[in-house]
């Protein structure tokens, strides 16, 4: 978990909220308690803009269990795509809600909805 994350850079959520994963090898959905998962390619056009769109609408939101895992796309190898997610990514800040280390909720491609989604998918995983 060496690379400065984008989450640490757009959101005002406290650090201890920020969960940096540079290596796949040790990322596991089923050791995710209570979290969010973008998986955030540097290089993308669309990624920085969902995510601080995200951090936005987060922050003074997230209680301290709830932590916000920052998936380096450049780290997935096409293999790791397949064993973590059992299908590639492309970039597109690709979000996941994760609740006792289940996917609750996924948003696959962001689009104009996007926030809305986001809001309802934290409400189901995280408020119930």
């Amino acid at each position: 978990m060496s690379f400065t994350g984008s989450a640490m850079k757009a959101c005002s959520l406290p650090p201890e909220n920020i969960v940096l994963w540079d290596n796949a090898k040790d990322f596991r959905f089923e050791n995710i308690n209570r979290g969010i998962v973008i998986v955030f390619a540097e290089w993308s056009g669309v990624a920085p803009l969902i995510l601080r769109k995200y951090c936005c609408w987060l922050t003074n939101k997230v209680p301290s269990e709830i932590k916000l895992h920052e998936l380096n796309h450049d780290s997935l190898s096409p293999s790791d795509m397949e064993r973590i997610f059992s299908k590639p990514l492309h970039g597109n800040a690709e979000t996941y809600f994760v609740k006792d280390g289940n996917i609750i909720a996924e948003i696959a491609r962001p689009d104009n909805d996007a926030e809305v989604r986001f809001a309802r998918y934290f409400g189901e995983a995280f408020t119930t």
